[in-house]
């Protein structure tokens, strides 16, 4: 059960007070910028958390026509873009 409201919710809602419906197979970028700087590398400017959506996100997002989110995570010690597919 979701508990609080989650940034890729509170993005496709406040989308659809503006365009009433989201794009068929829309893809929602989702990026989890960290306070913590420690053991940066200098390529980098800050930390991007993990921000793939969570099991109670999936089957909202899906009812609302996206069906692909990019989300930042770090792999290694590195920022990385990752993608998903929000299967039926």
């Amino acid at each position: 059960e979701l508990f609080s409201l989650h940034a890729e919710r509170d993005a496709v809602l406040k989308y659809l007070k503006i365009k009433k419906e989201v794009p068929k197979n829309a893809t929602l970028y989702v990026v989890r910028l960290m306070k913590n700087n420690i053991d940066l590398p200098s390529n980098q400017n800050c930390w991007l958390g993990c921000a793939k959506p969570c099991r109670f996100c999936e089957p909202f997002l899906l009812k609302n026509n996206i069906q692909r989110v990019k989300y930042t995570d770090i792999q290694d010690g590195i920022n990385v873009l990752c993608e998903m597919r929000i299967k039926k």
